[in-house]
């Protein structure tokens, strides 16, 4: 009995070191081997040597390639071969070996584990580089580039046209974030949700867009109408759209620089004040002959203002400049047909009113030999009055009609001058005004109106011999074609228009001439005339 519990005894202890045997030799095994269930990279290492498990890992990295997911689905792939991508040995997997302790085998063979490790690797990054450019992605047949929102004319109006998103990537972003995935192992990059796509700098539901739109409708009809007789000089839509803009506010506002120039460019090419113009005299000549006064002349200043209120208003409008000064006519002719001409040299008057010859009489004007010359241009009659007073420096002239119409120089009658016409005025004429026969000046008195042209030349013909005048009272009834001289003198020349022109003439010399007492003083005072009975012009 005590012999049979004794070979038991032996025999569970030769058991037992024989299983310590077993237990250590099985230790001693995974000393150089993973232990089962042993997952690197999803990769089964299980009783793997160190060497068998980077063999494994780096076949495994040979089939490695990255999926590209773009827009819409759409996909390309880059693999390994591509890129000459390869693993590294660098003592990872003998790390995680060296966390197993073989002691514990039989537990981690009830308990596997799997690691994880950033396998080293190589690679070529311009073969990386080449091979995504050959991607569908950045086919340049197939590339749809972005564009922004923008305004179209739609009919006669404007609309917003819709932003093109388009397919193009920023290729240096999608570059640095494949070289990062390939680093990291990743086996997807997907390029909408990084963000790799252009997109458009400005979007169909920009503020300032929509709000440029509302204004450009506003002013999509609108055109600004200048008249000038028969002519007219149109701002159009596409003008007015040039010249506008929006502020950071989305105020509209509008270039004035190009308001200002505009304007500049209507009165170059329409005053006609001091400029020169042809012109056909009573007599058939053609001379050329300065606005010296008269003549139209845009108000450069008032119409900037006023064109830019017009605009900002946004209603189109059809008017007249902002004028300084105004004339008798537009076309080509500014005068008209309601004037006064003087022929110095002849000696001699007419008046036209609506094309009729109302008067045609002999004057007496500046006396030449004290040089009084009477001034040469056309001129804009200043003023009208009766029984005025002219002062001189040292005389005071009574006349029953004065009209003014140059520094002092005017038309009034003159009952001290025993005759009129010819080559009197030479050594008894005026200061430079226009001495004329009461009964004459009486009728002009009654036609004309203040702004009444008074075109003033010397013709090329004298004057024929003087003639005696009898004072008579003023005539009451206005005179129509009845006239002192031959009818060849009388009528208006017809058939040629007086068109300005680009000459430049001068007035002639400035006269000492007398004023009326009951008007401003000029800059310019008379002496007492000695050729005049008393004193008088």
């Amino acid at each position: 009995m005590r012999k049979s519990r004794k070979m038991l005894l032996i025999g569970a202890i030769i058991y037992v070191l024989v299983m310590i045997a077993i237990y250590m030799g099985v230790s001693v095994y995974f000393m150089k081997h993973f232990f089962p269930g042993s997952i690197i990279n999803g990769i089964d290492c299980s009783s793997k040597t160190v060497e068998e498990a980077e063999n494994m890992i780096a076949n495994k990295v040979q089939d490695y390639s990255i999926t590209i997911v773009g827009m819409d689905g759409k996909e390309g792939s880059i693999s390994g071969a591509r890129m000459n991508f390869a693993y590294v040995a660098n003592g990872q997997v003998q790390a995680l070996k060296d966390t197993q302790n073989p002691l514990v085998w039989l537990y981690a063979y009830f308990n596997p584990e799997s690691y994880s490790m950033v396998a080293k690797t190589t690679y070529d990054k311009e073969a990386l580089r080449s091979s995504m450019e050959k991607l569908e992605f950045f086919d340049e047949t197939k590339i749809v580039k972005p564009e922004d929102a923008k305004i179209v004319q739609a009919g006669t109006g404007y609309r917003v046209e819709n932003e093109v998103a388009g397919n193009e990537l920023d290729k240096e972003k999608v570059f640095e974030l494949l070289v990062k995935a390939v680093d990291e192992g990743d086996a997807k990059l997907d390029l909408v949700e990084n963000d790799c796509y252009l997109k458009p700098a400005v979007y169909a539901t920009d503020e300032s867009l929509t709000k440029k739109v509302e204004v450009l409708n506003k002013y999509s009809n609108m055109t600004v109408t200048y008249e000038f007789g028969s002519d007219q000089e149109v701002i159009s839509s596409d003008t007015i759209n040039q010249w506008m803009s929006l502020d950071v506010n989305n105020n509209i506002t509008f270039n004035e620089n190009e308001v200002s120039d505009y304007v500049d460019r209507l009165a170059d090419d329409y005053d006609t004040y001091g400029r020169s113009q042809p012109f056909k005299t009573s007599r058939g000549e053609h001379v050329t002959i300065q606005n010296v006064t008269y003549g139209w002349q845009i108000d450069r200043d008032g119409e900037k203002k006023e064109l830019m209120n017009i605009l900002k208003e946004g209603k189109s409008v059809s008017r007249e400049p902002v004028y300084a000064q105004t004339a008798f006519a537009r076309g080509e002719n500014d005068i008209g047909d309601t004037y006064v001409e003087i022929d110095y040299n002849f000696q001699h008057m007419w008046y036209y009113k609506n094309g009729n010859l109302v008067i045609d009489t002999d004057v007496v004007t500046g006396n030449t030999s004290k040089n009084y010359d009477s001034p040469i241009g056309v001129f804009t009659l200043q003023d009208k009055e009766r029984d005025a007073t002219l002062v001189g420096e040292d005389y005071r002239t009574p006349v029953s009609y004065w009209m003014p119409y140059y520094n002092g120089v005017g038309i009034h009658d003159a009952n001290w001058q025993p005759v009129f016409g010819g080559d009197w005025y030479k050594t008894h004429g005026s200061h430079g005004c226009i001495n004329t026969p009461i009964n004459i000046v009486s009728v002009i008195y009654d036609n004309i109106e203040v702004g009444t042209p008074i075109i003033c030349y010397q013709g090329s013909t004298a004057a024929p011999p003087n003639t005696p005048v009898t004072p008579v009272a003023p005539e009451t009834n206005t005179p129509q074609s009845e006239s002192n001289t031959s009818q060849s003198e009388t009528n208006k020349p017809d058939g040629e228009t007086n068109k300005p022109g680009s000459e430049t003439n001068t007035p002639g010399s400035e006269t000492t001439a007398p004023q009326s007492e009951n008007t401003p003083q000029t800059d310019i005072p008379s002496p007492e005339n000695p050729d005049s009975p008393d004193g008088e012009e």
